[in-house]
C-alpha cells in the first residue's frame, strides 16, 4: 500500500494526532512495538506484525518527504520574497538616484538661468546710466553749447530742456526699479520650480490643458462619465512649460476643482486668441509696460526639459503614469485623468 495523504494514515492506524511532528512521533512508538529486536531473535512475531512495520515505515517515509517538500518549497518562497524585495529596493534606489541627480542639475540649471536673467538686464541699466550722464553733464553746462552750431537750441531752450533731463532722470530710476523688481521675481518664480509641490501644480494645469486642448471633456456629463487615459510626452510637457504654463499659473487654476477649472481654463485659451493686437499696437503696449524687458519667470529649452524629466520621474516612482509599450523615438506616457 501506497500512501498519498495523511488523512489516509491517520484512517489506516487510527491516529489521533493533528500536527505532522505529532504523528511521526505516533508512527515510531508504533515501529517500536513491531520491530523485531525485541523478539530476540530479529524476527516478526507474525507476518501481520511485519505488514504492519513495513507500512508504518512507508507513512513515516511519506511525512518525512512531505516536510522536507514543504521545507524546500518554504525556503524557495522566502528565497523569492527576498529576491523580489532586493530587486524592489534596487529598483526604488535607481529612481531616487535619478531623481537626486534630476535635482542637482535643475539645480544648476536655475541657478545659470537667473545669472543669465541678470546678465541681459545689464544693457538696458548701463544705457539708461549713459544716457542719464550726458544728458545730466549737457544741462548742467549750458554755457558750453551757446556756440555749438548743432547743439545750440537747447541752450536757447533751457527750461524746455530741463525738462526733459528731468523726464530722462525720472525714467532712469523706474527703470532700474522695474528691473530690480523683475530679477527679483524671477529668481523667486525659478527657485520654487525645484519644489515637488510647484511641480504637482505643474502637471494638474497641463493635463486639464491636455483635456481642453483635445476636447476630451466639452459637457459636465462627460466630465462625470468615468476616468481618462491621458496619452502624453515629455515633450509636450515641456512645451506646455515653455508656451502656456507662464499665461495660465497667473489664474490660479489649481485652486479650483472639477468642470469649473475645465470650462475655466478653456474660456482663457478663448481670450489668449482674441487679444492679438496688431504690430504697431502691440509696439506701444510693450513700451508703455516695459515689456521690452525680458519676462520673469522665463525659461529656456534645457530648463523646462529638466523640469519635465523630474516630474516624470516622480510620477513614474509613485506609480502615478506608466509608459506606453509602443516604442517611439519619445515615450509615451498614460495618466488616468479623474474627477478632482
Amino acid at each position: 500500500m501506497t500512501f498519498t495523504t495523511i488523512d489516509e494514515i491517520k484512517d489506516h492506524f487510527q491516529l489521533q494526532s493533528v500536527t505532522d511532528e505529532e504523528l511521526k512521533k505516533e508512527i515510531k512508538k508504533l515501529m517500536k512495538k513491531h520491530h523485531p529486536d525485541p523478539s530476540g531473535n530479529g524476527t516478526f512475531k507474525s507476518e501481520k506484525n511485519k505488514k504492519d512495520y513495513l507500512l508504518l515505515g512507508e507513512a513515516f517515509e511519506f511525512l518525512s518527504k512531505k516536510n522536507n517538500s514543504l521545507t524546500l518549497k518554504n525556503e524557495i518562497q522566502s528565497l523569492t520574497k527576498i529576491v523580489n524585495e532586493l530587486a524592489l529596493t534596487q529598483q526604488n534606489n535607481q529612481q531616487e538616484k535619478k531623481v537626486n541627480s534630476g535635482e542637482k542639475k535643475l539645480r544648476q540649471a536655475i541657478n545659470g538661468s537667473i545669472k543669465d536673467f541678470h546678465s541681459k538686464n545689464k544693457f538696458p541699466k548701463i544705457s539708461s546710466l549713459v544716457i542719464a550722464g550726458v544728458i545730466s553733464a549737457i544741462w548742467a553746462f549750458p554755457n558750453s553749447l551757446k556756440d555749438n552750431p548743432t547743439l545750440s537750441f537747447l541752450y536757447e531752450n533751457h527750461q524746455y530742456f530741463t525738462i526733459v533731463w528731468l523726464s530722462v532722470l525720472i525714467f532712469s530710476v523706474l527703470l532700474w526699479f522695474i528691473i530690480k523688481t523683475i530679477e527679483t521675481k524671477d529668481e523667486q518664480i525659478k527657485k520654487t520650480l525645484k519644489v515637488e509641490s510647484v511641480q504637482n501644480q505643474i502637471f494638474i494645469l497641463f493635463t486639464r490643458w491636455k483635456v481642453i486642448s483635445n476636447n476630451l471633456i466639452d459637457t459636465e456629463a462627460n466630465f462625470f462619465s468615468g476616468p481618462i487615459l491621458l496619452r502624453f510626452s515629455k515633450d509636450e510637457l515641456s512645451s506646455f512649460l515653455l508656451n502656456e504654463y507662464h499665461i495660465l499659473k497667473k489664474y490660479h487654476l489649481t485652486k479650483l476643482s472639477g468642470f469649473r477649472a475645465l470650462k475655466e481654463l478653456e474660456n482663457i485659451k478663448e481670450n489668449e486668441r482674441r487679444l492679438n493686437p496688431n504690430l504697431f499696437n502691440s509696439a506701444v503696449y510693450q513700451m508703455v509696460n516695459f515689456r521690452f524687458l525680458p519676462r520673469a519667470g522665463e525659461l529656456d529649452i534645457e530648463t523646462s526639459q529638466l523640469i519635465s524629466d523630474l516630474i516624470i520621474e516622480r510620477l513614474e516612482m509613485k506609480e502615478i503614469i506608466k509608459s506606453n509599450e509602443i516604442k517611439s523615438l519619445s515615450t509615451e506616457y498614460i495618466y488616468e485623468f479623474t474627477v478632482y
